[in-house]
């Protein structure tokens, strides 16, 4: 180790090198002893660079010279520029004073009371307004807590409406769908109706048993096309004749069971071309009245014919009977006389026996009359009002 004369020291300012007076460096080898280590040049660089002292702190805390070197320059520079801030401050300390004087002589005469009362009132209005902030802060908050529920809430209100739009519109389509429905329906209705009243208005029996009576000419009356009836120049045979009264025979029963009549004397059998009328006596005993014929014309007729068109009369008028005895304004076209029908009082047999065939002909055509006016009746009666 170095004597302490040989010591390197350095200047805490300029960093230059120092060469201290030998009885500096013995006087702080002497208080290091009893005391602590002389800061070396690492620990004096530290200091400068490290810690927050400044080169005066340093100065002033130093016990010894050597504690805190500094060259002579610096020393010099240093107390200048001390010597220059304590003329700073003592100017300053001045002119202090020099305002005070001048606010001791502006306000000589002021209320020191009244500006002490009004201090107070203001320290109190201060915390009566800062009572009123916190107030208001706290109505703020509040306020601010009731809009964040109404938003919120009004995000619900719009979810819920946006679910009650689409339902809306689901039902509005169902709605119109169902419009639709009906509306077609209603259409379905209309036709139907339109229909019904059309086949309401049709007679069905006389569709199904077309009646063609002229009685202004000597044309043979029709049913469904089968001529009833024969004329010199207009030779009708058996099997047309045969099937024209097969139809008679049925259109009677059928106007029979609607008109819902019943009697047991005569049975109609309705069998086409070979239709026939059971006549019971009143001893019970059966008798069959054929409404078909064959063979020859010559005499004109059939005897056995002729049975069966007196049956087939006898119950056309017990069926006229029926019928204005349910409604009393029906009255026939031509009033039957046992085997006879009448016209303007001229009767004519509708036997073919000892007939001619023009008059048996024209007693065909007024039998047929008679038996469409009765289908209308009839029809008119189970037609509802």
């Amino acid at each position: 180790m170095s004597s302490p004369t040989s010591s390197a020291f350095i200047c805490l300012n300029c960093q230059g090198a120092l060469k201290l007076d030998p009885s500096l460096v013995n006087r702080k080898h002497d208080r290091e002893s009893n005391s602590r280590k002389s800061p070396s040049e690492t620990e004096i660089a530290e200091s400068l660079s490290g810690q927050s002292r400044n080169l005066l702190r340093l100065i002033c805390d130093a016990e010894v010279p050597s504690d805190a070197p500094i060259c002579k320059e610096c020393s010099e520079a240093l107390l200048s520029g001390m010597d220059s801030q304590l003329k700073s401050l003592e100017e300053e300390c001045v002119a202090h004073l020099q305002l005070i004087e001048d606010l001791k002589k502006q306000f000589s005469d002021a209320n020191i009371s009244a500006h002490q009362q009004t201090l107070y009132d203001l320290q109190r209005q201060d915390k009566d307004m800062e009572s009123q902030l916190a107030a208001l802060l706290r109505e703020e908050k509040e306020v601010d807590d009731e809009i964040i529920n109404k938003r919120n809430r009004l995000e619900n209100i719009q979810e819920e409406e946006k679910k009650l739009w689409a339902d809306f519109r689901d039902n509005h389509s169902e709605i119109l769908k169902t419009d639709e429905e009906m509306k077609s329906i209603e259409a379905q209705i209309r036709y139907a109706d339109a229909q019904h009243s059309r086949l309401a208005a049709l007679n069905a029996l006389d569709l199904c048993f077309h009646i063609w009576v002229d009685m202004d000419t000597p044309a043979i009356a029709e049913i469904n096309g089968f001529r009833l009836g024969r004329l010199p120049d207009r030779l009708v045979d058996w099997t047309e004749i045969n099937a024209a009264w097969g139809q008679c025979v049925l259109l009677l029963e059928v106007l029979m069971e609607r008109m819902g009549f019943k009697q047991d004397t005569y049975i109609l059998v309705a069998m086409g071309s070979h239709s026939s009328i059971k006549v019971k006596k009143h001893t019970g005993e059966i008798t069959i009245c054929p409404l078909h014929g064959s063979g020859s014309w010559n005499p004109f007729g059939n005897n056995n014919v002729d049975s069966g068109i007196v049956a087939f009369l006898q119950c056309l008028e017990i069926l006229q009977t029926a019928l204005r005895a349910a409604d009393p304004k029906f009255e026939p076209a031509y009033a039957i006389r046992k085997d006879r029908l009448v016209q303007n009082g001229m009767e004519f047999s509708v036997k073919m026996m000892l007939n001619g065939e023009e008059r048996w002909t024209k007693a065909m055509k007024l039998l047929l009359s008679n038996l469409k006016l009765a289908v209308a009746r009839v029809s008119a009666l189970r037609t509802p009002s």
